[in-house]
């Protein structure tokens, strides 16, 4: 027969207590078989999960199976007006956010912070157009820390002509980290719309 074993903590004054149910209902607390530390409150440990969170809800699991996390970190956020781009690389203003859980978007600077360590996923969007000339372009690129991390080009082969021009990529941050958009146009005369212009991004894991 396996032994139960209550052990006081010679450095704690705090009680242990096990309250019995108020209820005509018995209860079963069974401990896990495995190795390892169940612990409730502040620190959660349990068989390799963690969570140091307080307050609220952080994992929910509905009747359905579907989980949700509601204070994962996401965002998705548009400017306020048309940008004109000349030769030389320009940050965009994205400056209205539609959502930005955790609020880890600064729309003063134009840049998502990293709030975790973490992989994260990020997509810029954008419908460009070149008021002249031919065979002009605008590229737009995803900046790391203020360097530049990876590109898309919206080739302008005639004069006029409209394109969605669409970046897509996964970037290792470490927190603090920071992710902004610029673009710049083969002429001055180069723009995008901000009506159909979005950027937005979550942590992946």
């Amino acid at each position: 027969m396996s032994k139960v074993v209550i052990q006081g903590n010679a450095s704690g004054t705090g009680n242990f207590t096990i309250a019995a149910p108020n209820s005509n209902t018995d209860r079963t607390l069974t401990l896990p078989d495995t190795s390892g530390t169940l612990v409730t409150g502040d620190d959660i440990a349990i068989n390799g999960i963690t969570s140091d969170y307080t307050s609220g809800t952080a994992l929910n699991v509905d009747s359905n199976g579907i989980v949700t996390k509601p204070n994962h970190p996401m965002f998705r956020v548009h400017p306020n007006a048309n940008s004109s781009h000349g030769t030389t690389d320009t940050k965009i203003a994205l400056n209205i956010e539609e959502f930005d859980v955790g609020s880890n978007f600064d729309t003063t600077n134009y840049r998502f912070v990293a709030p975790v360590a973490g992989k994260y996923w990020f997509t810029y969007s954008t419908l460009i157009q070149v008021a002249s000339g031919t065979s002009n372009y605008v590229r737009a690129w995803l900046y790391k820390n203020g360097s530049a991390y990876s590109d898309g080009l919206g080739d302008q082969g005639t004069y006029g002509a409209y394109q969605r021009l669409t970046i897509s990529d996964s970037i290792d941050l470490a927190a603090n980290d920071y992710v902004e958009v610029y673009a710049m146009g083969a002429i001055s005369s180069a723009f995008t719309y901000a009506a159909y212009t979005w950027f937005a991004g979550y942590l992946i894991g």
